[in-house]
């Protein structure tokens, strides 16, 4: 077993939550879903992987770690969001 140390941030937040996987996934299908629908980058993310055939559920997994990203990459930063300057990869 790797030290404490040696383990990832998302790891010993895992660690120390009390909820499970499944019970946070479900807190974050709400938010997924009214961003594909309101959220110009997460739909233009929407449109392409539909268009490549993913399946529904593989997409909300796709956007919930878009989401993450963007998220994180906001917090790290420290600035405000700019649709305009997010890159949709």
């Amino acid at each position: 077993m790797a030290s404490w140390r040696a383990k990832s941030c998302t790891a010993q937040i895992a660690a120390k939550s009390s909820e499970s996987p499944q019970r946070r996934r479900a807190k974050r299908i709400p938010v997924t879903l009214s961003a594909s629908r309101w959220n110009r980058v997460i739909q233009s993310f929407y449109v392409r992987l539909h268009a490549g055939g993913q399946t529904a559920k593989e997409g909300l997994t796709a956007y919930m770690r878009k989401l993450l990203t963007i998220l994180n990459a906001i917090l790290k930063q420290g600035t405000p969001w700019h649709p305009q300057a997010t890159e949709v990869a």
